[in-house]
């Protein structure tokens, strides 16, 4: 393979990771492996389990290529800063780089009622650690609770992306 499609497929890459962490409202990000610092509360356990049940549909979805599916079900919050287009795009980019899912576990869960850059609301903050087909990622999925149950208000996933042939 010659270095100039290689350049071009990371130079996307790149575009694509930078376009999505733009359109994400700032809790949703991750930057270099710093995680924002957010004032957790307690949580109600009923309250978590729902939250999470939300975000592993919404996982579930993307898992299996319904990111169109799934985006008029996501938070205001998430649709006013990405369009649909958008969002399919980039999330598509991330996953189809990171292959097929194999197997995802809960690994952190936080709840707050104020998130950087975000409008006030209830919401969980909610890492997965995702074992996919080229690579184990980092996933955070950010519920909101919004016309009376949790939808999802941002998603993220960081690790170390590396194109195959690299």
């Amino acid at each position: 393979m010659s270095a100039r499609p290689e350049r071009r497929r990371r130079g996307a890459l790149v575009a694509a990771t930078a376009l999505l962490l733009a359109s994400l409202p700032a809790a949703c990000q991750l930057r270099c492996g710093v995680q924002e610092k957010i004032q957790a509360l307690p949580a109600d356990p009923a309250e978590q389990a729902s939250a999470v049940v939300s975000a592993e549909e919404f996982l579930a979805a993307l898992d299996r290529g319904a990111a169109a599916a799934i985006y008029p079900e996501l938070s205001s919050v998430l649709r006013e800063a990405s369009s649909e287009t958008t969002f399919q795009a980039l999330v598509g980019t991330i996953r189809g780089t990171a292959g097929a899912t194999i197997s995802r576990r809960l690994i952190g869960a936080a709840y707050t009622e104020k998130l950087p850059d975000v409008r006030p609301g209830r919401y969980f903050v909610l890492e997965f650690e995702t074992k996919f087909s080229k690579r184990t990622l980092k996933e955070r999925v950010v519920p909101r609770f919004e016309d009376g149950r949790w939808k999802v208000a941002g998603y993220h996933a960081f690790g170390n992306f590396k194109l195959v042939g690299d």
